[in-house]
């Protein structure tokens, strides 16, 4: 198992590519909830729309959304590619 952070990101939480033990690849974005509620709704409304995109669209797909002990973290398919840049 192991994590690569990633740099840079449009909110004040944690993105990281991950790697599972059983060699699995996934993209988790976590936000501590109770400090900036603005920004867990916003990664609540993108696990909603995620989860109703047709599965023919080239986006990584919702693995899975956790709420636990103040945090929220959505966890998708990891793909490869950069953070686009800010205008």
């Amino acid at each position: 198992m192991a994590a690569s952070s990633q740099a840079g990101g449009f909110s004040p939480g944690s993105a990281d590519r991950v790697l599972t033990s059983a060699g699995g690849r996934a993209f988790v974005k976590a936000v501590d909830a109770v400090r900036h509620p603005g920004s867990a709704d916003l990664h609540r409304r993108e696990a909603e729309v995620l989860a109703l995109l047709p599965s023919d669209l080239p986006v990584p797909r919702l693995l899975a959304v956790v709420e636990e002990a103040g945090w929220l973290a959505l966890v998708t398919e990891d793909v490869d590619g950069r953070t686009p840049e800010l205008p």
